[in-house]
């Protein structure tokens, strides 16, 4: 398909809303929808996205949007009261998904990579776990659940860990000072 990105970005809301639509009639959650119709249309489908980099930067802006509208009904008062049992969840849920992908990927490649690859799935699980959640949990917003609270604090460990990861295993340049 060659087409603005403009055009590109118009296609996949229309098949992403009639998608949406269709799984909202199956009593299907939305996200699956929006997930099917990215495999579908993305390089792993049809290929019919070309601005990579355009949808990209949506994509970050959605998420921030959606931990944006989070953090405005965060109840600080709540925060405090189950602050401890979060920060426990989601160091747990964190270690089990690095644990999990690296075991699962370390057959395919080497350990560093199995390694980096398990904190990247860590990474991406993040934003899906909080789309899924406060698709339904953002129509009530009156109670405020652990979820919430620790996904920020696990996706920060994440990244600082990949980049970490990076630095460890990354050759230094050629002509480089030890």
């Amino acid at each position: 398909m060659t087409a603005t990105p403009f055009a590109e970005f118009a296609i996949l809301l229309l098949v992403a809303a009639a998608a949406g639509a269709l799984f909202v009639r199956l009593r299907q959650p939305v996200l699956i929808a929006y997930i099917v119709v990215g495999i579908a249309l993305g390089p792993a489908g049809l290929g019919w996205v070309k601005a990579h980099d355009q949808v990209a930067l949506l994509a970050q802006i959605g998420v921030t949007v959606l931990l944006f509208i989070v953090g405005l009904k965060l109840d600080l008062h709540h925060v405090r009261h189950i602050g401890p049992v979060a920060l426990a969840t989601g160091l747990g849920q964190l270690a089990f998904t690095i644990a999990g992908g690296f075991v699962l990927t370390l057959p395919l490649v080497s350990s560093t990579r199995a390694l980096v690859h398990a904190l990247r799935g860590a990474g991406y699980a993040g934003p899906i776990a909080v789309t899924a959640r406060d698709e339904a949990a953002l129509q009530e917003l009156q109670r405020l659940d652990v979820q919430h609270i620790y996904l920020p604090f696990r996706d920060a460990a994440v990244h600082a860990a990949e980049h970490l990861v990076g630095v460890l295993t990354v050759p230094p340049a050629s002509g480089a000072n030890p």
